[in-house]
C-alpha cells in the first residue's frame, strides 16, 4: 500500500499498473479517469481497476488516498 497526498490541481498522469489496483479516498476529492469513464470520488470511496488498464488521477481538492496494487502469486515485490 502507498499513501498518496495530493494538493488541489495535482495530477498523476495516465499510466497502467501490472496488477489489479485500487484507490481509496480518505480525505478530499479526486477525479479518476480510466477506459473512457470519469468518476469524481470523495472520502470513503474505493475505486478498483483491472491490470493493464490505463488511468489517471487529478486532485479536485487537497486529497489523501491509499493505493494498493496486487502482485502475481510468487512474484517478488520490489524493495
Amino acid at each position: 500500500m502507498v499513501l498518496m497526498v495530493m494538493r488541489a490541481g495535482d495530477r498523476l498522469e495516465e499510466h497502467a499498473a501490472p496488477g489489479a489496483n485500487s484507490l481509496g479516498v480518505r480525505e478530499g476529492s479526486v477525479r479518476f479517469s480510466a477506459a473512457g469513464e470519469v468518476v469524481e470520488a470523495g472520502p470513503e470511496t474505493l475505486i478498483a481497476c483491472d491490470p493493464g488498464v490505463r488511468h489517471a488521477v487529478e486532485a479536485l481538492s487537497d486529497a489523501v488516498c491509499l493505493i494498493s496494487v496486487a502482485a502475481k502469486s510468487g512474484a517478488e515485490i520490489p524493495k
